[in-house]
């Protein structure tokens, strides 16, 4: 089970589409039991990341070697400290790859950077969505779970700064996903400063829970009553 979701109802789904809000801890909790959740239907995944395609070959080179940590001190996103990558998301790479030593080959996960800089909104979410498509068909087993802003996760077109913009989500295959949003009920987040979920609800279930959505934009819900901020790479804490 995940949470309180059957995933018996999106078993015939290639992409697990998690939109969040960046830097918020739990959400790389959230990605832990969606991978422990499939694994334990035997179910590889392979978990695209909105990082940048450049350090994808950091990334495998982590997953395959022996160092202890991956070499993010070069990778230049780290800077931009909009909660895109903590602490909390290298100790999941480790996590992973102790993961895969345990696993058949056939049976291991795997990392995939989609992010791509681009002149506007819409070309970059369409790249980003050309990116995961162009590893949807070399996944057999596997079922793809793409993580990103919650705005690129919409299934619906939305209005920004006036435009009309359409989402990666609207790019991929309507019969191959299924869209959660990650909602937090209380608490504080990492987005180039400390910030706090404006609107603080009280929420008799105190753990994480799936709830259906009620609009046309996402599937499901995934909400968090209390958030907490992401550590930044490189801080003492």
């Amino acid at each position: 089970m995940l949470y309180n979701f059957d995933l018996k109802k999106i078993k015939q789904k290639k992409i697990i589409i998690l939109g969040e809000t960046h830097g918020v801890a739990e959400n790389v909790e959230i990605i832990k039991t969606f991978v422990d959740s499939l694994e334990a239907e035997g179910i590889s995944v392979t978990i695209a990341l909105e990082w940048p395609t450049e350090i994808n070959s950091d990334i495998q080179a982590f997953l395959n070697n022996q160092e202890i940590a991956p070499s993010w001190q070069r990778w230049n996103f780290v800077q931009d400290k909009d909660g895109r990558v903590s602490k909390e998301h290298i100790a999941f790479l480790q996590w992973l790859k102790a993961r895969n030593k345990i696993l058949l080959p056939d049976k291991k996960h795997n990392i995939f950077c989609f992010s791509e800089e681009q002149e506007s909104w819409n070309t970059r979410d369409l790249k980003m969505a050309q990116n995961i498509k162009s590893i949807l068909n070399n996944h057999n087993q596997k079922v793809i779970l793409a993580v990103m802003g919650n705005l690129h996760a919409r299934k619906k077109e939305i209005e920004i700064d006036g435009k009309v913009c359409a989402p990666l989500a609207t790019h991929l295959p309507k019969k191959d996903i299924v869209a959660f949003k990650c909602d937090y009920l209380c608490g504080s987040f990492f987005n180039h400063t400390l910030k706090s979920f404006k609107s603080c609800k009280e929420c008799d279930n105190k753990s994480i829970f799936i709830k259906p959505a009620l609009t046309k934009e996402f599937d499901y819900h995934i909400i968090t009553p209390r958030a907490h901020a992401v550590t930044l790479l490189g801080s003492s804490s």
